[in-house]
């Protein structure tokens, strides 16, 4: 599921700006970038956004404003590195008989005598600190999350629904499947006797074997089972994706071994269906926490 979070704080210092965002992902992938100073908190942050978050791309941006004043610049010189040079050119003077002296303005042209430092002015942030402000972002993400799953959940049960209907049209073709297997196989017998007498009562035997080899009635209570639990897990709070994605898996089981036991056409047509059905409710669930 999608949502974003963001917040712009000042805090001991530090002008932060954190922003938190979710994708939809199958499993959960966390993703955490920060400046310098804040790479430390990485694990932290990451074990408890877990608490929190159960799927999908995840991913935590904290950094601070350049234009925060957190640091003073102070330069020194390098003495060693300047006497050494100094002592050099005296050096140099004597082999060579070079005339001249050094100025001043000749050692601001040498960047590397001068070292420059930073001075902390911030005090640094403890990860509780941190963490709050980070919390803040997380429960902006969760209501828009929440808004996403009401519109997900209306769509999911809307889907379970047309497939319901779909497995009744099943269950009104499956209780006329004795009557249609026998009048086929009567047909067929008949015009293979020709004038010779039928034998009602093999007939009957026959057609009991076929409707009992696509008898589909256990498939069928599996799947009134499969729909209440879907239901029931629909409305459940908590994470229920990696539930939802189960039952959807039993469900498509379901119809598969409905579509090879009977191989009637009008049955046939309502098993593709509900394998387009399930399809859609499939792609749906991979958005769910």
């Amino acid at each position: 599921m999608t949502g974003f979070g963001r917040q712009e704080c000042d805090i001991k210092g530090h002008r932060l700006q954190i922003e938190l965002k979710t994708l939809n992902n199958r499993f959960l992938d966390l993703k955490y970038r920060s400046s310098s100073e804040y790479t430390l908190f990485e694990s932290s942050f990451s074990k408890d956004l877990k608490k929190i978050f159960h799927r999908g791309f995840v991913e935590l941006s904290i950094f601070r404003d350049k234009q925060s004043k957190q640091t003073a610049t102070r330069i020194a010189l390098d003495e060693d590195l300047l006497k050494a040079y100094l002592q050099s050119i005296q050096k140099a003077k004597k082999k060579f008989a070079l005339e001249g002296k050094v100025q001043v303005s000749d050692l601001l042209g040498q960047p590397q005598f001068f070292k420059t430092t930073s001075e902390e002015r911030a005090q640094a942030l403890s990860y509780d600190v941190l963490w709050r402000a980070v919390g803040q972002c997380a429960q902006k993400v969760l209501k828009m999350r929440a808004k996403e799953g009401q519109a997900l959940q209306k769509n999911l049960m809307s889907l379970l629904e047309g497939l319901q209907n779909e497995v009744q049209v099943l269950l009104k073709q499956s209780k006329a499947l004795s009557e249609v297997y026998e009048k086929r196989l009567k047909t067929r017998i008949q015009e293979y006797l020709g004038d010779q007498k039928l034998d009602v009562a093999r007939l009957h035997e026959e057609v009991a074997y076929l409707v009992s080899r696509s008898d589909i009635s256990e498939e069928l209570v599996r799947l009134s089972s499969h729909f209440d639990q879907f239901k029931h897990t629909l409305v459940t709070p908590g994470p229920i994706g990696k539930t939802l994605e189960f039952l959807t898996q039993e469900l498509n089981r379901e119809i598969n071994t409905i579509g090879s036991k009977v191989q009637e056409s009008n049955v046939t047509q309502c098993v593709v269906t509900c394998k387009s059905l399930l399809e859609k409710i499939r792609e749906q669930i991979q958005n769910v926490e």
